[in-house]
């Protein structure tokens, strides 16, 4: 049958890693006409660790800081914020919009990259789906990320989480599978997903379900065939996570 000649027909890749080490991270200045650094996206470690003392939110330079109200006393941090223009002080707007730029696959501050996992033969034998967000270095957006799957968050952000997971698991793999046909030689492509996502009357679940029964049969196949998913460790388990997985 189909599954088993797809099957048959993966191996693995031969990377170039040293080409790959050599590309640089892109790097976004402004978000909205807004200093990317004023909402904890910037580019230099110092003034990001600044600004995540004067927020009293400890944690990686990298990571985005997650949500906060921007106040004018934190102009101190980020000098140059007055030649850009005024930001909300509700930081989660903004990011909110970038989030939905990013399911909606056009620009934006937030995107996703394959991480290549290898067998002893040094050959990539299944991918990673990671977030990054455009500030220069290859590192998670991770604060954003959290706050954004926070499942104690309004339902405007677990509505626009269901939104980006969502095109995480289905839109963007497709994409990169339909894009780059030598992608369907890799055994896996892992998706990073919560354990509460796995719950049949989550609304991650219930919109990947619902989506996935819309696609053609084709491309349903190839989608299920290769795409693979990796449970989150940083929440608790749901009771009855042995079913569900």
């Amino acid at each position: 049958g189909q599954p088993d000649e797809i099957m048959r027909e993966k191996r693995s890749l031969l990377v170039e890693t040293e080409d790959l080490l050599k590309v640089d991270a892109p790097l976004q200045q402004h978000v909205g006409g807004v200093l990317a650094a004023q909402i904890g996206l910037g580019s230099d470690a110092n003034q990001n660790k600044m600004l995540r003392s004067a927020l009293n939110k400890p944690g990686n330079p990298y990571g985005g800081i997650g949500f906060f109200e921007w106040a004018q006393h934190l102009e101190h941090e980020v000098p140059d914020s007055t030649s850009s223009h005024a930001v909300s002080p509700l930081v989660v707007d903004l990011k909110l919009q970038e989030f939905e730029r990013c399911a909606n696959g056009d620009p934006s501050m937030y995107y996703w990259v394959l991480h290549p996992i290898f067998n002893c033969k040094d050959h990539a034998v299944g991918a990673e789906v990671l977030v990054r967000a455009k500030n220069g270095v290859h590192a998670a957006p991770f604060d954003d990320i959290r706050a954004l799957m926070d499942p104690a968050a309004p339902p405007k952000i677990q509505n626009m989480y269901t939104k980006w997971k969502s095109a995480e698991i289905l839109d963007w793999p497709m994409q990169a599978l339909i894009k780059h046909p030598v992608l369907r030689r890799l055994t896996f492509i892992s998706v990073n997903v919560r354990p509460l996502d796995l719950c049949t009357n989550s609304q991650v679940f219930k919109e990947v379900r619902n989506r996935l029964s819309e696609l053609k049969d084709e491309d349903r196949q190839l989608l299920v065939s290769t795409v693979s998913i990796e449970v989150c460790e940083d929440q608790e388990d749901p009771p009855n996570i042995e079913i569900l997985l």
